[in-house]
């Protein structure tokens, strides 16, 4: 199940704020709950007002977020199904695997209607077309038995040279740089959207990741992993710049801000 929280002033109404913690307990109340189906929702990722989840049978659900008498609600769009490579491109059997992380970004699209990313357990990353769902690629990301795509993040290139960056997360402890040029990338389809092709492996952890983020020049990334250290990446050139040896746990979220 979905469920929707809203804080309202004072503790008096709700709908003044949108979030998934409370920051005071007394003002956040449930105001929307919506059954997914496709068993356990594994993640969700936001962006504007368009909502994606991943699920455990392999689907991905889009919504439409709406704000209606002050209360947020949720309009069903369109539900994806995640691809392994072997299917989308050799026409293969098509074997659903569990979907483990979603992201959302207007690059190469609007914010209305921005590009969708889904990453799987059998390494497999999708990117789709949010307004058609129309699917954009299939990338054979990482190995298909120990690359759990764990985590994916979508942003814009740091200069002008490309117009994409995608970072994806492994179990196979690799974080892997992939790019979008509108010059024409080898192979590139047709379609806007895809063509996306692998620019560096990050490597250096010693377990899996399971966490990336970028800082807000997008020069930098950050992969937390499940040997209890974060790394920080130079995009650019490849190479790790700094090691946090400071946790007791792994490090499965990160978050720049």
């Amino acid at each position: 199940e979905l469920q929707l929280w809203s804080r309202g002033d004072s503790g008096v109404g709700l709908g003044s704020g949108l979030g998934t913690t409370a920051r005071s307990a007394q003002h956040w109340a449930r105001s929307f709950s919506q059954s997914v189906g496709g068993g356990e929702i594994n993640c969700v990722s936001l962006y504007g007002t368009t909502l994606a989840c991943g699920c455990e049978d392999g689907s991905v659900p889009l919504f439409r977020l709406h704000k209606e008498a002050g209360v947020f609600m949720l309009y069903s769009l369109l539900r994806l199904q995640h691809l392994p490579v072997s299917s989308a491109q050799t026409g293969g059997p098509r074997t659903p695997s569990e979907v483990m992380c979603v992201a959302l970004h207007s690059v190469l699209f609007s914010r209305n209607a921005p590009l969708l990313a889904s990453g799987a357990q059998d390494g497999s990353v999708c990117l789709w077309n949010c307004l058609s769902g129309q699917l954009l690629q299939t990338l054979d990301a990482h190995e298909p038995h120990s690359g759990w795509v764990m985590a994916l993040q979508l942003e814009r290139w740091p200069d002008e040279q490309r117009e994409g960056l995608l970072l994806t997360a492994s179990y196979d402890k690799t974080v892997k740089v992939w790019t979008h040029s509108a010059a024409g990338a080898p192979n590139r389809t047709t379609v806007l959207g895809g063509g996306w092709i692998l620019e560096s492996v990050l490597k250096g952890h010693v377990d899996g990741v399971l966490s990336v983020a970028l800082s807000r020049s997008r020069r930098v990334a950050f992969s937390g992993s499940n040997d209890r250290t974060v790394r920080a990446w130079s995009i650019q050139q490849a190479v790790c710049l700094h090691v946090i040896n400071a946790f007791d746990e792994p490090v499965s979220a990160l978050s720049w801000h």
